[in-house]
């Protein structure tokens, strides 16, 4: 997404989705384009010499926007592969610009508490939503090893991936 200007009318789709509330208007202030904040953060410690500010900025920010990063690539996927239909003549602008967002808006998900499954809300929920990639993850490899054991016979994965869990 680097510079949005070098694309004619990405940038006025990324306005567009920021009115509509797809995509945070601190995003774009703070990520992208030569003069995003954290660019400017990143070449100012660089030339001071500052190697521990730049670190330490790195380490705060990066997790910080890590999930409006994710969405705004999922914006940035949707615009090139719906535009790219566009420019074939399969699609008009405003079809573009709604099936971005759609596409986003189903890939990509936000924070409050209407947007979570209702298992993620509760006391216990919420602690396991705090790590939800590590959990979701963990319990896609869960399912793959019980499938394997369950087709192949192989329990050996399985239960030392339960003997993991219960230390």
């Amino acid at each position: 997404m680097g510079n949005p200007k070098l694309e004619e009318g990405f940038s006025d789709f990324l306005e567009q989705m920021v009115r509509d509330g797809v995509l945070s208007p601190r995003f774009i202030e703070s990520y992208i384009g030569e003069n995003s904040g954290f660019g400017q953060g990143l070449i100012s410690s660089m030339k001071e010499g500052n190697f521990s500010g730049m670190l330490k900025n790195m380490s705060t920010m990066l997790p910080t926007f890590s999930e409006q990063a994710s969405r705004g690539y999922a914006l940035t996927v949707g615009y090139k592969y719906f535009n790219s239909l566009a420019k074939a003549g399969l699609l008009s602008r405003d079809q573009v610009y709604s099936a971005a967002k759609k596409f986003t808006e189903n890939t990509m998900f936000q924070f409050a508490a209407s947007d979570r499954a209702r298992i993620l809300q509760g006391p216990v929920g919420g602690a396991w939503g705090l790590f939800k990639n590590w959990t979701m993850h963990y319990a896609g490899w869960q399912m793959q090893y019980l499938g394997a054991a369950l087709k192949h016979g192989a329990w050996r994965p399985y239960m030392l991936s339960l003997i993991h869990i219960s230390e």
